[in-house]
């Protein structure tokens, strides 16, 4: 990417059409206002970047973790059972809002399904109070014993417990248990958001005036872009939320 560029935020299709425009002109004008366009939403987003309430030490230790461990060499000897890098993580400003999410629904109780490397884990773990817990739930089972190396760093790791193995069952142990979470974060593949919203319903996990959250609702422009979108993934999702009763969006 060119460096005038750099920290560009592609996830919105709009600014990655922008970009190709900008890439594939050759209007020396055009691509001038294209760039100063490209550019303002790279400094507002630094701007308000800057804004957070800085990052706690141990949560940017486990943000220069995500960003330089060899997750592809990791995938290739077969250390990991999937293909992860360092965008699944929540950065900085993510972890920021649900820290504050947790806060302002004073919850004791969290479940986060995708724990990935634990960055939104602790984010979420620092705004619960001294007795809450948050039950962080993956697949991968290298993941386990990285973010608990970092989260026993923290005075706020005692309350995170990781549990390993399909996000679904987890929730059914979870259920039985009589866990009811006040705040659940899904993060996790997105085929599976809606089983995971109707097992958090069905199995009564929400506590009353609970929040749910998902990460990438949008994907890209998937539910509103794509031809049939009506039938993605994301779009069957939302629709799911807004016809059930129990919930309100």
């Amino acid at each position: 990417m060119d460096n005038s560029l750099k920290g560009l935020p592609l996830y919105d299709p709009a600014l990655k059409e922008l970009k190709l425009w900008y890439e594939s002109t050759e209007d020396k004008g055009t691509k001038e206002r294209l760039l100063k366009i490209l550019q303002m939403h790279i400094k507002r987003d630094c701007y308000a970047l800057n804004l957070n309430t800085p990052v706690t030490p141990v949560r940017q230790e486990i943000l220069q973790f995500t960003n330089t461990n060899n997750w592809e060499l990791l995938a290739q000897q077969k250390v990991t059972q999937y293909r992860l890098g360092p965008n699944m993580a929540s950065g900085e400003w993510a972890g920021q809002v649900l820290k504050m999410l947790v806060s302002m629904q004073k919850a004791k109780t969290v479940i986060e399904i995708g724990m990935f490397t634990g960055f939104a884990s602790l984010s979420m773990a620092e705004a619960l109070p001294a007795d809450g817990q948050l039950f962080a739930c993956d697949i991968e089972p290298y993941l386990e014993k990285s973010a608990r190396s970092f989260f026993d760093k923290s005075p706020h790791g005692k309350k995170i417990t990781i549990k390993i193995g399909p996000a679904l069952e987890t929730l059914k142990t979870l259920a039985k248990e009589g866990v009811k979470a006040d705040f659940i974060f899904i993060d996790a593949d997105k085929s599976g958001y809606i089983d995971y919203f109707k097992s958090v319903l069905d199995n009564n996990i929400l506590a009353p005036r609970g929040t749910i959250a998902f990460d990438n609702i949008y994907w890209f422009g998937e539910p509103y872009l794509q031809k049939g979108c009506e039938n993605t993934v994301m779009a069957i999702v939302h629709k799911a939320i807004i016809d059930d009763p129990r919930v309100e969006q």
